[in-house]
């Protein structure tokens, strides 16, 4: 906490209580990984939302060829430690899809979509989150041949998605230390 917030501010904004003004970590990122209790020299972590964040908390940068072959990045995190950060694919996936399946007159809500990958048969099929025809321009991940859904509610093409992405998201750490 750095302060309260000055009178001539509130009165300027018609506020009548004063409120602490507090400083967070250099981006949202770091704030969040900041909130993680007990995270320590063996732990990792996941951000998960339209994209997600891997990686580790350090106490200086990682710029080894292995590292940028892996695709790893080093951003600041809280109190000068550095976080070795990896970009993945995360829920964008199902977003598109639920996009696509709603233009298509196929309107589903994430309750839909987590009851139809509960009621899939597992492991009929698996896919790569990270691969490249994924990252293509709003459309066509959704249109995939991969990806189309086989039955209504779209059963294995949720639980598809769901499971590469959680199949996949440790390994890149893990490449990173050999």
């Amino acid at each position: 906490m750095l302060s309260n917030v000055g009178r001539d501010l509130l009165d300027l904004c018609g506020f009548s209580k004063t409120f602490p003004v507090i400083a967070v970590a250099s981006h949202d990122t770091a704030s969040a990984v900041a909130s993680i209790p007990n995270l320590d020299a063996h732990s990792a972590f996941i951000s998960s939302g339209t994209w997600s964040l891997m990686g580790v908390e350090l106490d200086a940068p990682v710029a080894t060829q292995r590292a940028r072959q892996l695709r790893f990045t080093n951003e600041g995190g809280c109190g000068n430690s550095t976080l070795l950060l990896r970009n993945l694919t995360g829920l964008w996936l199902l977003q598109e899809c639920l996009r696509q399946w709603e233009n298509a007159g196929h309107a589903y809500t994430w309750d839909d979509l987590i009851a139809a990958a509960a009621a899939a048969q597992p492991f009929r099929s698996l896919i790569y989150p990270d691969a490249h025809d994924f990252l293509a321009p709003r459309g066509h991940a959704a249109g995939h041949p991969l990806l189309l859904p086989i039955h209504r509610p779209a059963r294995a093409a949720v639980r598809r998605r769901l499971r590469a992405l959680l199949l996949r998201e440790p390994q890149p750490l893990l490449l990173v230390h050999a």
